[in-house]
């Protein structure tokens, strides 16, 4: 009997909980106005959770989240081949996220996005300078079945549909 009540509480510990905070966001009128907002617009693949910052009293109260990702190509501004991309919001305590209500899709290591994104000016001391950060579901499009092994005019139509709206208005 004790072996199945350490098992469940195992179970219970390990799931992954999400609690929502809710966050001060602009909003855009247009397709436009939100790619004129961002200075780096871009295809890129998660390539690895790097760790997560609790908040200590600076900046934003949320943990923040920092990915590695691998850019492939720019719509709009340009940057390196390795970025890294803060993430508002990020696990707090036994597997529970902090998010925020308007941020609540976590990426997703392996999947490809195509990523709205400005970086930081240094004045977070969480947050190292020059990095990017996404505080918004809107600033991360999943781009759902992207080959990395092709160019981008070689994905499939529904892919080049997204990115080609962008591309015209840039």
């Amino acid at each position: 009997m004790l072996y199945v009540q350490l098992y469940w509480l195992i179970l219970v510990l390990n799931q992954e909980r999400i609690y929502e905070n809710k966050g001060e966001f602009i909003y855009y009128s247009t397709d436009k106005e939100f790619l004129d907002a961002h200075e780096s617009v871009f295809v890129g693949k998660i390539i690895m959770e790097v760790e997560t910052n609790q908040y200590n009293g600076f900046g934003i109260d949320i943990p923040f989240t920092f990915y590695e990702v691998e850019t492939l190509d720019h719509i709009k501004g340009n940057g390196d081949k390795q970025e890294c991309i803060c993430f508002y919001g990020g696990k707090v305590y036994l597997n529970t996220w902090e998010l925020y209500t308007e941020n609540n899709e976590i990426p997703q290591v392996n999947q490809y996005y195509l990523i709205f994104t400005n970086r930081t000016s240094g004045t977070n001391v969480r947050i190292k300078e020059n990095d990017y950060i996404i505080a918004q579901n809107q600033q991360k499009i999943l781009l759902q079945n992207y080959d990395g092994s092709k160019e981008l005019n070689e994905q499939s139509d529904s892919i080049l549909q997204i990115i080609s709206k962008y591309k015209k208005m840039n």
